[in-house]
């Protein structure tokens, strides 16, 4: 669905615009300030079993009102590394993707499998033009971790270059596994660096969950937790703010000491925010220097057009998206969750005098 103002919504026809009815997995949407695109992550089907390759991706990309279909036969074969027979390529969890002067960039989990039975998985690329040319490259020294296993959870563009962040976890065994993140640069897509910053007094699991370049540099949000002496499993996992102003370097920030691993980022053009769907915020003018916000007071516009404090608990938030003077969130009550659309600071436009 596509609107003009965020009041009116029209409905696109996807099966006559050439997208089949019987794909799996989830849509990715991502804009641009000049295009829309819609990833259809086509994950499973009949031909991603026995000892075939895995079906490929569909896209969408336009302004709202056009639209261009890339198909998956669009992508031709996947470009192999192949490192052995008998086995056949597989993705999945493509969730970053961002789009830099016309190009789209994938970066979904890659695999080798034996029929019914994984092997270790690395990060595979799918780049299109802007002429909407695409490919999928598999190459498993690319974008090697020193751990076996690595996924890709965001991509940014960031002083004109990509940027990806990735978890990476060790085979569990007899010392106990370890979880651990990789910070990825390219200046064209195809050619990667890896950036991961070196830092001290880390513990054995960092994990991070969403990313978002903001005033002052990049905010990373994940959580991160001590192996219990004795233990082969990680203990209880706490929240964690890592910045960086140049991608080299980085500082990490504890944000309270309760348990949490799912903290998620956003940034308007003075601040830089952390949450998590049970209303927890904290907020920082340099990603340094962090602060509680929570918990938040939350107004509602009763029947009469009045705006009145909503005093009840409860509240949730799905997605906060930060624009360059306040910030719009998907939220509402635990048991109707991502029902409500809220509003908090300076934003262009005015939603029903917006408080």
């Amino acid at each position: 669905m596509s609107s003009a103002d965020g009041l009116n919504w029209e409905q696109s026809d996807l099966t006559a615009l050439g997208v089949p009815e019987n794909l799996t997995g989830e849509a990715r949407l991502l804009g641009t300030d000049d295009t829309i695109t819609v990833l259809f992550e086509n994950p499973r089907g009949e031909d991603a079993a026995g000892d075939l390759p895995q079906r490929r991706p569909w896209i969408l990309r336009g302004d709202g009102d056009t639209w261009r279909l890339i198909s998956e036969e669009t992508f031709g074969p996947w470009q192999v590394n192949n490192r052995g027979s008998g086995k056949y390529l597989n993705y999945w969890d493509l969730e970053a993707l961002a789009e830099n002067k016309g190009q789209l960039v994938l970066m979904p989990a890659i695999g080798w499998f034996e029929p019914y039975s994984t092997s270790d998985r690395s990060l595979g690329l799918g780049l299109i033009t802007a002429d909407d040319q695409a490919e999928l490259v598999a190459d498993f020294d690319a974008l090697r971790s020193p751990y076996l296993s690595q996924f890709a959870i965001k991509m940014l563009v960031y002083r004109d270059q990509y940027w990806s962040f990735a978890n990476s976890y060790a085979a569990r065994g007899e010392e106990g596994g370890v979880l651990f993140f990789n910070i990825w640069r390219s200046a064209d897509g195809r050619d990667w660096t890896n950036e991961t910053p070196a830092l001290e007094g880390i513990l054995d699991y960092t994990g991070i969950n969403d990313a978002v370049a903001g005033p002052k540099g990049l905010l990373v949000t994940g959580w991160q937790a001590g192996r219990e002496e004795g233990e082969e499993y990680a203990g209880t996992p706490t929240p964690i703010a890592l910045f960086s102003a140049d991608g080299a370097s980085g500082t990490v920030t504890p944000l309270g000491e309760g348990q949490q691993e799912d903290f998620k980022a956003a940034a308007t053009d003075s601040t830089y925010y952390a949450y998590d769907e049970e209303a927890r915020i904290w907020y920082s003018a340099d990603g340094l220097t962090w602060y509680e916000a929570s918990p938040i007071s939350l107004y509602t516009r009763t029947l009469d057009k009045k705006w009145s404090a909503d005093l009840s608990t409860g509240w949730s938030i799905s997605k906060i998206v930060g624009l360059p003077g306040g910030l719009i969130a998907l939220g509402g009550p635990d048991w109707k969750k991502g029902t409500s659309i809220m509003f908090s600071g300076d934003l262009p436009f005015d939603y029903l005098n917006q408080k």
